[in-house]
């Protein structure tokens, strides 16, 4: 904030009635306690319009709704001091009172200063005087005047450095909003992701269990088959072994059969032998008789 000028214009306060000016006091004693009692009422009424214009401030500026707020209070916002005006100005406008306050206010917020801008407008004002065409202490002691408009200015630099505090705040809430959003999205989109991850994996995973049941499930099988071969051909062997004990047993009984035909025509043929020879023999003894 160091190098801009800050320049100061003051308005007449409505409500405020002016002293006479062609009027003299009869007495110092006198005009002492008249200047010490306008001074009086015209610090209540600055404290009371003070305390007005807080309260009004503070229902304006809940109603800031965008980041734009910003540039439109620094557009508002314009100094002048002896005939050079800055480029920021603001004009404040309410229902009852309007009130167009000159400061100038810095292009990043984080370097504005309320202390360091009360002190340089007082000594601006140490230095520099107040201008004459001044209508709303007119009448009135310069000093007291100016130690007057200095708590005025001071109370209406305390509103603007809470309404840019209440903006910038306002700000820095809608961006920390799209923030959230923006990492809500994240969090969605990657929740999303995870979860078709998930059930990428998952159907993977149950491929894989079903691959390898089934080369089980074919392993089985095969052993299955062999061991059916193995027990067909154990069996086989064993009928080739019975069907060449078979055929054996055949040739043996055969072989038992030609004995026993042998044996049945030999004694046969003993048996007729025998009835031969008896027949002989009783022919024999028939034929000496």
């Amino acid at each position: 904030m160091a190098g801009r000028n800050l320049g100061l214009r003051r308005r007449s306060v409505p409500g405020t009635p002016l002293p006479p000016r062609g009027q003299k006091p009869a007495t110092p004693r006198q005009d002492f306690l008249a200047r010490e009692e306008e001074y009086k009422r015209l610090n209540a009424e600055l404290e009371a319009k003070t305390a007005d214009l807080v309260r009004q401030a503070e229902e304006v500026i809940p109603k800031t709704k965008n980041i734009g707020s910003v540039n439109k209070v620094q557009n508002k916002l314009h100094s002048a001091n002896k005939g050079i005006k800055t480029n920021s100005s603001v004009k404040l406008k309410y229902s009852d009172i309007q009130i167009a306050d000159d400061v100038a206010i810095p292009e990043d917020f984080s370097d504005f200063s309320l202390s360091k801008t009360i002190s340089k407008i007082e000594g601006q004002l140490e230095e520099e005087g107040l201008p004459e065409d001044d209508d709303i202490f007119s009448g009135v002691s310069k000093d007291i005047g100016t130690e007057a408009q200095i708590r005025f200015l001071k109370a209406k630099l305390h509103v603007m450095q809470e309404e840019l505090d209440n903006v910038v705040c306002e700000c820095n809430k809608k961006e920390l909003e799209n923030k959230r959003r923006l990492q809500k999205q994240a969090a969605s989109t990657q929740s999303t992701t995870e979860v078709r991850l998930n059930r990428a994996l998952e159907e993977a995973e149950k491929y894989k269990l079903e691959l390898s049941k089934l080369r089980q499930n074919n392993k089985d099988i095969a052993n299955e088959e062999h061991k059916k071969i193995e027990m067909l051909k154990s069996e086989n062997k064993k009928l080739e072994k019975q069907k060449g004990e078979l055929i054996i047993g055949f040739k043996k009984q055969l072989k038992l059969i030609d004995v026993l035909k042998r044996q049945k025509m030999h004694i046969e043929a003993a048996k007729m032998l025998s009835f031969t020879e008896e027949e002989f023999m009783k022919a024999l003894e028939w034929g000496n008789s």
